[in-house]
């Protein structure tokens, strides 16, 4: 259960995960995640919902990429 509580901020860098709240949800082939990021360069919320997937793996995964592909474009390219 701890996995699924930190899908979306999963690959962001330890140091980072303090600013960041969350609000996971689940069930049977659904898996959402919701981020509230607060950073020096401004507050951002990104929201992931999923449905028709095969088990919570494939969810997991699949949110902590959305993730890291959402950090990544805040980090880089938000001035």
């Amino acid at each position: 259960r701890r996995q699924r509580q930190m899908c979306i901020r999963y690959i962001i860098p330890d140091d980072l995960k303090y600013e960041i709240s969350s609000k996971t949800g689940d069930k049977n082939g659904v898996e959402n995640d919701t981020q509230l990021i607060r950073l020096s360069k401004g507050n951002f919320t990104f929201t992931v919902l999923s449905m028709g997937i095969p088990n919570s793996v494939y969810g997991t995964v699949t949110l902590a990429k959305c993730g890291k592909m959402m950090w990544d474009n805040v980090m880089n390219n938000w001035h």
